[in-house]
């Protein structure tokens, strides 16, 4: 089984724990009402993003791909603007075998990052629609899997508000999967054979915490 198969599973295996069980006691969850100033903190300080969010560009779409020791790895970006402002996607690769990487967005003035390194069997995927959306993804190790969406339905058409969202996974064995609305931001940290699911439509900002 592919990890995309492992995330439609773990979709529907997880959708019905969550709803029946919550989350794991190991879980700190807390709610932040000025997540923007704190996502500096969930995007785990990276260099990569802050560049890359402080990068002005003339370009409707822009994208970095960076490969660095990497074997048998796939990278998958694709941008699409309708206005002006300029989309932003870069996905690093270091020290890796077999990882895949997916980056789509729509709108304008999207953000988003995937870093993955040190690690092998990994898979992450930023979906992006409207405008405004800001995604980082970290993984370091093995057999991770990230998920994240900021849409309403599954086609990615009817949102436009911006939200800002995290995930950064360490270690082995982590799966997160976010379907988001827009207008919310989240953090999310995982420290090894973590999983949780989040849907969303609060508007309001959340850190979770492995």
């Amino acid at each position: 089984m592919n990890n995309q198969q492992k995330v439609i599973l773990y979709f529907v295996v997880f959708s019905a724990c969550y709803s029946k069980f919550g989350l794991a006691n190991s879980t700190d969850f807390s709610q932040l009402n000025e997540m923007a100033q704190e996502f500096g903190e969930f995007y785990d300080e990276s260099a990569v993003y802050a560049e890359l969010e402080d990068r002005i560009l003339p370009y409707s779409n822009y994208a970095e791909v960076v490969l660095n020791n990497a074997h048998d790895s796939e990278v998958f970006i694709n941008q699409v603007s309708l206005g002006s402002g300029t989309n932003k996607a870069k996905v690093v690769q270091t020290n890796v075998a077999r990882n895949k990487a997916a980056i789509t967005q729509s709108g304008v003035n999207n953000l988003a990052v995937i870093e993955q390194k040190e690690g092998d069997n990994n898979y992450a995927e930023i979906k992006q629609a409207g405008n405004g959306h800001n995604s980082y993804i970290s993984q370091y190790g093995s057999d991770n899997i990230a998920y994240l969406r900021q849409c309403k339905g599954f086609d990615c058409s009817q949102t436009h508000h911006a939200s800002d969202i995290s995930i950064v996974q360490k270690n082995d064995d982590n799966f997160a999967l976010v379907v988001d609305k827009g207008n919310s931001s989240y953090g999310i940290q995982q420290d090894g054979g973590d999983s949780i699911v989040i849907f969303s439509n609060m508007n309001r900002g959340i850190y979770v915490k492995q």
